[in-house]
C-alpha cells in the first residue's frame, strides 16, 4: 500500500510532516486512482472541482459495491446482483455527464479499471458470469465506512419545513444501505475510528445528537424507502435491530463514551430500554455478528444521585473481565445497613434459560445447573456485609469461597464472605430450604479455611444458632475438630 501510494509522486510525507494514519493512506490511495482514470478516459483537461467531483463519484460506486458485497455477508458480488443494488438505489442511468460512465448494467467497464477490484468468470450454458471481489478485503471495508459517514453526515443537512414541533429526519438512504449487516464486522470500526477524527468537534457532536434522534423516530418506522434494495432475505425486525445497533456504533465513534439516559432521553428507564434494545439487535444477528458486536463494546454501571446510570463505550485492547455487579444497582435497592432482600423466582430464571437459551447461553446454564438444583433460592437472596458495601447473592459468595480461596483471595476478602453468608443465614427462616445446604457447605468449607479466619470470627460463626441442633453441632465439629495429635484445634 505504501509503495503503491508513494510511486504516484512520491506522495508519502517525508522530514517534519505528520505521518499518515492508515484510513488516510486509504483515501489517499483510493482518490489519487479515482482523479487518474477519470482524468484519463474524460473528454479532455477538466476543470478541478469537476474531477473531484467526478473523482468523488467513482469512489461513492465503488462504495456501492463494497456495500453490495457485505450487505450479502460475503466477499464477492455478482455482476447481476450489482446491477439490481445500483438500479434500486440510483434508477437506471443512462450514460451522460454525470461521472458514471457506464450505467452499472456493464459493471466490468464500471469496475474493470480499479487494479484493487478482481473480476471471475465462468461459462454457464454458453453464457459468461462475472463476479467481483476486492482485491484485499480492507478496501472494501475502509469504502463502507466512508459512504457510511458520508451519508449519516448528510443528514445534518436535513431541514424542516416547518420550524413547529419535532421534524421528521429523512434516513431512508442509511436504512437501506445500514439495515442488512452490522459495521462491527472485521476492520470497519478500526477504519471508523481513524475517520472520525478529522470531523470538527462540534459537528461530532451535532451528529452524535441528530442520530440520536433517528433512533428514536426508527422505533415506529413502518416504511421501506427503497423496497427494490433486497441485498439479503432478512426479516424486517431484523432490519431493525440491524440498523439501530449501527446508530450506536457510529455514536460511540463520534463520542467515545455515551450514557443510557442520552440514547434514551425520553425513557423513565434508560438502564430497561437499553437492554431491550440490546436484545434486539442480539435476535438480528447470526452467532458470529452478534460476538463482533458485544466485543466492539464495553459497559460501566454506576449511580448519580441515587439513580443508576449506564456508559456505553468502544472497546479497546485486551478484553478484561465484566465490572463486579451489585445487587443494589441491579434491583434499584437503597443501601441499607441491614439489607436483606429476596425474590421467589429462582425457578423461572432456570426455566426462561432453558427456552431462550442458544449454544452460548447454554454453556453457561450447563455450568450453573448444580447450583440452581441444590442451592436454587440461593440464586435470588441478597445481603450486603455493611453501609457501603456491595450487595451480593448467597449462591455468588458460596461459590467465592468454594474457589477463592484457591485462586489468591485474601484473608479480609475470606472472612467478609463468610460472614455475609452467615449473616444471610440469620435471616432465613428455619424452616428455609437453603438452611440446610447452605450450612454444611460452611462447616466443609470453614474446616478447610479456619487456620487462616481471625479467631472472632470463627468463634461468632460457631457460636450461631442454625436452624436445627444437627447443624449447629455439624458446623461445631467442623470448627473445633481435633487434629492429628489429638489435639482440640
Amino acid at each position: 500500500m505504501l509503495a503503491l501510494y508513494d510511486a504516484n509522486g512520491n506522495g508519502l510525507p517525508r522530514g517534519g510532516d505528520d505521518p499518515l494514519d492508515e484510513a488516510e493512506l486509504y483515501e489517499e490511495l483510493l482518490t489519487s486512482f479515482a482523479r487518474r482514470e477519470v482524468d484519463k478516459t474524460g473528454p479532455g483537461a477538466l476543470p478541478e472541482n469537476e474531477l473531484t467531483q467526478r473523482a468523488e463519484q467513482e469512489l461513492q460506486r465503488l462504495s456501492l459495491v463494497a456495500f453490495a458485497a457485505l450487505n450479502r455477508r460475503r466477499q464477492w458480488v455478482s455482476t447481476a446482483e450489482l446491477d439490481e443494488d445500483l438500479t434500486a438505489l440510483l434508477g437506471r442511468r443512462s450514460v451522460d455527464a454525470s461521472g458514471f460512465r457506464a450505467p452499472l448494467g456493464p459493471a466490468e467497464v464500471a469496475l474493470g479499471r480499479f487494479f484493487f477490484v478482481q473480476r471471475a468468470q465462468s461459462v454457464r450454458d454458453g453464457r459468461v458470469l462475472s463476479t467481483y471481489e476486492f482485491l484485499h478485503a480492507t478496501f472494501g471495508e475502509y469504502l463502507v465506512m466512508r459512504l457510511a459517514l458520508h451519508v449519516l453526515t448528510s443528514l445534518l443537512t436535513d431541514r424542516p419545513t416547518l420550524s413547529l414541533g419535532t421534524s421528521h429526519i429523512d434516513d431512508h438512504l442509511a436504512y437501506a444501505l445500514l439495515s442488512y449487516a452490522p459495521l462491527s464486522s472485521r476492520q470497519i470500526l478500526r477504519f471508523g475510528e481513524s475517520m472520525v477524527r478529522r470531523i470538527p468537534d462540534r459537528e461530532r457532536e451535532r451528529l452524535a445528537h441528530q442520530l440520536v434522534r433517528v433512533l428514536d423516530q426508527h422505533v415506529t418506522r413502518t416504511d421501506d424507502p427503497h423496497p427494490e434494495y433486497r441485498p439479503a432475505r432478512i426479516r424486517t425486525s431484523s432490519r431493525h435491530g440491524i440498523y439501530g445497533a449501527n446508530l450506536i456504533l457510529v455514536v460511540l465513534l463520534l463520542t467515545e463514551s455515551i450514557t443510557a439516559d442520552k440514547v434514551f432521553p425520553g425513557s423513565p428507564d434508560p438502564v430497561s430500554a437499553w437492554h431491550r434494545h440490546v436484545l434486539l439487535w442480539r435476535s438480528s444477528f447470526d452467532e458470529e455478528q452478534w460476538t463482533d458486536f458485544a466485543l466492539s463494546i464495553s459497559v460501566r454501571r454506576g449511580q448519580t444521585e441515587g439513580v443508576r446510570t449506564l456508559e456505553v463505550r468502544l472497546r479497546s485492547g485486551e478484553l478484561p473481565p465484566p465490572d463486579p455487579l451489585d445487587m443494589y444497582w441491579l434491583y434499584q435497592q437503597p443501601q441499607d445497613d441491614f439489607a436483606y432482600w429476596s425474590r421467589s423466582y429462582w425457578d423461572e430464571l432456570w426455566h426462561k434459560t432453558d427456552v431462550s437459551g442458544g449454544t452460548n447461553d447454554s454453556v453457561v446454564r450447563h455450568a450453573i445447573d448444580p447450583v440452581m438444583e441444590w442451592l436454587g433460592p440461593a440464586v435470588t437472596t441478597f445481603t450486603a456485609s455493611g453501609l457501603g458495601q456491595p450487595a451480593t447473592s448467597v449462591a455468588h459468595d458460596l461459590l467465592r469461597l468454594l474457589i477463592g480461596t484457591h485462586t489468591g483471595l485474601t484473608a479480609d476478602e475470606v472472612t467478609t464472605l463468610y460472614l455475609r453468608v452467615d449473616r444471610a443465614l440469620t435471616f432465613l427462616p428455619p424452616d428455609s430450604p437453603l438452611q440446610g445446604p447452605v450450612t454444611c457447605l460452611l462447616a466443609d468449607m470453614l474446616h478447610r479455611d479456619r487456620s487462616i479466619l481471625p479467631i472472632g470470627t470463627v468463634l461468632a460463626l460457631a457460636q450461631r444458632p442454625p436452624a436445627t441442633p444437627a447443624l449447629r453441632e455439624r458446623l461445631r465439629r467442623a470448627l473445633f475438630r481435633e487434629n492429628a495429635a489429638g489435639r482440640s484445634t
